[in-house]
């Protein structure tokens, strides 16, 4: 997980071998809405991984989306 103080979001970095196009697209399947990473970057370097938005989410609703986003792994 990477994350700013200040910031309403981290970030979760995933092996290279998950694709996080298609892992954002099964979580929306089931109701969690998270944005890839590696669309974020230009170029061959790129990294692999979720944007996770918390901004004005209650701690059962995260909890719930973090069950929810493990079965799509």
């Amino acid at each position: 997980m990477v994350g700013a103080a200040a910031s309403m979001q981290v970030t979760a970095l995933l092996p290279p071998e998950i694709d996080d196009v298609a892992l954002s697209q099964r979580a929306a399947q089931v109701g969690v809405s998270v944005r890839p990473l590696s669309p974020c970057y230009r170029g061959e370097a790129r990294r692999d991984g979720l944007i996770l938005g918390y901004g004005g989410v209650d701690e059962r609703a995260i909890e719930e989306g973090v069950r929810r986003l493990r079965r799509c792994v």
